[in-house]
């Protein structure tokens, strides 16, 4: 449902013959939905991030007669995002100590 992109087209048309109505004529997976009064792009489900990317058509039509129309290729890109908590091989660790170990030597590391 989150509003992704804004389409905006004009014409100089007067009246009925200048109103401009919004489609998608190439919608990858039917992932996107577009409002056909204001050229809101929203989307229908989550994004796949191993797609990488996803070209979507974008139709404006006039109301005239003949019905004119024209189309741009929206590219939206799908960026990984840091969703995973980091997590240690184990539960616990114990480790010994020297006393005589110098201050701010590493002593121990974890992955």
């Amino acid at each position: 449902g989150h509003s992704i992109f804004q389409a905006k087209a004009v014409d100089p048309d007067e009246g009925v013959n200048g109103m401009v109505l919004y489609s998608l004529k190439q919608n990858p997976k039917n992932l996107f939905a577009i409002n056909g009064k204001n050229g809101t792009i929203s989307l229908l489900g989550p994004l796949d991030v191993q797609a990488g990317s996803y070209q979507i058509e974008i139709l404006a039509s006039d109301m005239g007669v003949p019905q004119l129309s024209s189309s741009v290729i929206l590219t939206v890109y799908v960026h990984d995002v840091n969703d995973n908590s980091p997590v240690f091989d184990q539960l616990s660790y114990e480790v010994t100590l020297s006393e005589s170990e110098p201050v701010n030597s590493r002593f121990f590391k974890v992955q």
